[in-house]
């Protein structure tokens, strides 16, 4: 249960860091940091899609362990 709090902080953060990002790319000139932005934004929301899974798939199925 604990990994479906945590995941959505890290979804809600990589669509926050990466928006901000791609906000920066299209309003002032492209630098290299802002394409590092997006790149971490993506991983924080692959981490916390994957965390959602784990506690999702978790609390469907507890007793089978």
């Amino acid at each position: 249960m604990q990994s479906l709090t945590l995941g959505f902080c890290f979804i809600g953060v990589g669509v926050a860091v990466s928006a901000y990002h791609i906000n920066r790319i299209f309003s002032a000139k492209p630098r290299v940091e802002y394409f590092v932005g997006i790149v971490f934004g993506i991983l924080f929301l692959n981490i916390g899609s994957n965390l959602v899974a784990t506690g999702l798939h978790d609390k469907i199925t507890p007793n089978l362990k």
